[in-house]
């Protein structure tokens, strides 16, 4: 699995209510979604173009909302950051600006907040606000995975099954993905399939390394 696939897999899996998606592998993968669906590619520009044009009105429920986290954030209230770093990623009740998304974010995944430090691993994942980092990316998965997050154990089982970040381990991996497949992360039965062919395979791959370290021994 090339490491491509793995940042379109890390844009369709980690969503922060809507796709996690401005980079250029998730505007070539919703142009070909859009196009299988008879949607030009020329409409899936037009309609990404005017979404990060839009302005939001200062008087909208979300603008006021912006206004409160804000308060908060800036008193350094982690779950203010955490939403507010969110709102900036999606263009929800302020321009979408990546850098002050990450530099939100940051603040929040310093002090634990999980959601926060999975939505910036994505944003390393995918280099948006931050240099392209999928170390950085999957240190960070590591932390919300450590906590039970099931979004984060998919995305590292990912990470590790296709060594993309961190060594590659897939029966790690394999472990990480049916964690996540346990607590419901709906990503998670599709990385199974992928990348552990299934129970069947992850077992493969098991007796596969044991008779490895049987040779090695002889």
């Amino acid at each position: 699995m090339s490491t491509r696939r793995i940042v379109r897999d890390m844009c369709l899996a980690l969503a922060v209510g809507v796709l996690l998606c401005g980079g250029a592998a998730c505007v070539r993968h919703n142009r070909h979604a859009a196009t299988e669906q008879g949607k030009t590619a020329d409409a899936v520009q037009a309609d990404n173009a005017g979404s990060a044009a839009a302005q939001p009105d200062a008087d909208s429920p979300d603008a006021k909302e912006v206004k409160r986290l804000q308060k908060a954030a800036d008193k350094g209230n982690v779950k203010a950051q955490s939403a507010l770093g969110r709102m900036y990623v999606q263009g929800q009740g302020v321009p979408q600006d990546y850098a002050k998304a990450a530099e939100l974010l940051q603040k929040a995944a310093d002090k634990g907040d999980v959601k926060a430090q999975v939505t910036l691993a994505a944003m390393y994942g995918m280099g948006q606000g931050v240099p392209q980092d999928y170390a950085k990316a999957a240190e960070l998965l590591q932390k919300a995975a450590d906590k039970g997050e099931p979004q984060a154990q998919a995305l590292l089982g990912r990470m590790y099954a296709a060594g993309a970040g961190v060594t590659k381990d897939v029966t790690k991996g394999c472990e990480l993905l049916r964690k996540a497949a346990a607590k419901g992360e709906p990503s998670a039965p599709e990385g199974i399939g992928v990348f552990c062919g299934g129970d069947k395979g992850a077992d493969a791959s098991d007796s596969g390394s044991a008779a490895d370290s049987q040779k090695e021994q002889q």
